[in-house]
């Protein structure tokens, strides 16, 4: 719980990246896909642009997308309030960018950014368990304290990118595999359950983009 509350109490203090403007305007997705009901304008075709929305969703997982989307929607927001596509032009200065509408406000930033902590906050659970699982409480509490203390874990993950996201399904799925490998073999229908969630904590909708300025 401590190591918990470590987390979400730095959350105002991180620096403001010009990805998490662009990480909030892709959870557009989510209003068009569950309140505009169109998932048709979803779809994915070439030619893809360095700025175009399907660039966007091929190179980012969409775990945080939509999970942004979902707070945002739950929180009262508008999509309108969330910044236009692409989110963030790494070719023009921060005031041009400001100009366009791609800053988002306070409101927005900070309930995207809380959904994220809330994502490393699970995955400090999940690191926890991990330990605990492979050698017991003693290496839970100090896997977890020294992952809790890295500070590029807690900037990257207390930000409104897909870190938090990565960092939590990425454990996950560790802790169910180790957990798997741990326990006496199941019951068919219980050991389908469990290789389902590991298939599902392991997909690709939880990666992140390392190949360009939206790194992960």
């Amino acid at each position: 719980m401590l190591l918990a509350g470590y987390c979400l109490a730095g959350l105002s203090v991180a620096t403001f990246h010009g990805d998490e403007s662009m990480h909030i305007s892709t959870s557009r997705d989510f209003f068009t896909l569950f309140v505009e009901r169109q998932p048709e304008r979803l779809r994915v075709t070439p030619p893809y642009l360095a700025t175009d929305d399907a660039q966007m969703r091929l190179l980012n997982g969409s775990m945080a997308r939509y999970a942004f989307g979902l707070a945002l929607h739950l929180a009262g927001v508008s999509p309108r309030a969330v910044p236009p596509s692409p989110g963030w032009d790494w070719s023009k200065s921060v005031e041009t960018n400001i100009r366009h509408g791609f800053l988002p406000t306070g409101r927005v930033l900070e309930i995207a950014r809380r959904t994220s902590t809330l994502f490393l906050v699970g995955s400090v659970v999940a690191m926890f368990g991990l330990g605990r699982v492979l050698e017991g409480e003693l290496l839970a509490y100090v896997a977890s304290g020294l992952y809790v203390a890295n500070p590029a874990v807690l900037l990257a993950g207390r930000r409104a990118m897909t870190e938090g996201a990565l960092l939590c399904c990425g454990l996950l799925t560790l802790l169910v595999a180790a957990h798997m490998a741990q326990r006496p073999a199941p019951s068919q229908r219980r050991a389908l359950g469990w290789w389902v969630l590991l298939a599902l904590l392991g997909g690709p909708r939880s990666r992140a983009n390392t190949a360009g300025p939206c790194s992960s």
